[in-house]
């Protein structure tokens, strides 16, 4: 899908993109909005101009005008993903590691205690580097599914760390657990994703956005 235009963006997209200090990161937020709204405009057969938002409480980007559809959006390191989900809540987290020597400390000071239980039980830094990564994808889609981001307190819920494709919510910041689903969708140490949604999930189509921002 070729995009060549950025025409579809709203005036308020515009001028957020024109208040980065740097070129670059202009350019990012303009390829992550029209990636988002050629994806939804898709979902709903609608041209993407036509496609209105609004925030929760906490944030997280609604559509006014989405028939049922709620979605997710996540990017780090150049990667950009979205999740789409048709009347259940959602939530996606990439992220590319980066070589932070304190990384672990955040695993230490907020996580909850069976998490770091099970990431420190590793015996390399590296393999609890991993653990971490995928602790925190599956953490940070699980409050933004919620709608809360981080302003959740990291402690006051458990994901499992180890390294599986369905990961289990241990323990819940509000109702019952079981009424989560966990998705890894790409780990391979360059690289850690997970999705998390409200209910059962027994399939996922996964798509390769081809756009090109000019």
């Amino acid at each position: 899908m070729a995009v060549d235009s950025l025409a579809s963006l709203s005036e308020t997209e515009q001028q957020r993109a024109a208040s980065f200090v740097f070129e670059k990161d202009a350019r990012h937020y303009r390829a992550a909005r029209v990636f988002q709204r050629q994806v939804l405009a898709a979902y709903l057969d609608r041209a993407p101009e036509d496609l209105h938002f609004t925030t929760r409480a906490r944030g997280k980007p609604v559509l006014t005008n989405g028939a049922g559809i709620e979605f997710n959006v996540t990017d780090s390191g150049g990667f950009a993903l979205m999740a789409v989900m048709h009347h259940a809540a959602v939530g996606i987290d990439v992220e590319v590691p980066r070589p932070f020597p304190d990384i672990l400390n955040i695993a230490r000071n907020s996580f909850h205690p069976f998490e770091q239980q099970e990431i420190f039980a590793h015996p390399t830094l590296d393999a609890q580097r991993q653990a971490f990564y995928r602790c925190w994808t599956r953490k940070e889609a699980y409050m933004k599914a919620l709608g809360e981001g981080l302003y959740l307190d990291l402690g006051s819920f458990a994901v499992e760390t180890g390294p599986t494709r369905r990961p289990a919510l241990r323990s819940c910041a509000r109702g019952d657990k079981e009424t989560w689903t966990f998705v890894d969708i790409g780990e391979n140490h360059a690289i850690y994703a997970a999705i998390c949604i409200e209910g059962q999930l027994n399939s996922i189509d996964l798509w390769h956005w081809r756009g090109v921002v000019t």
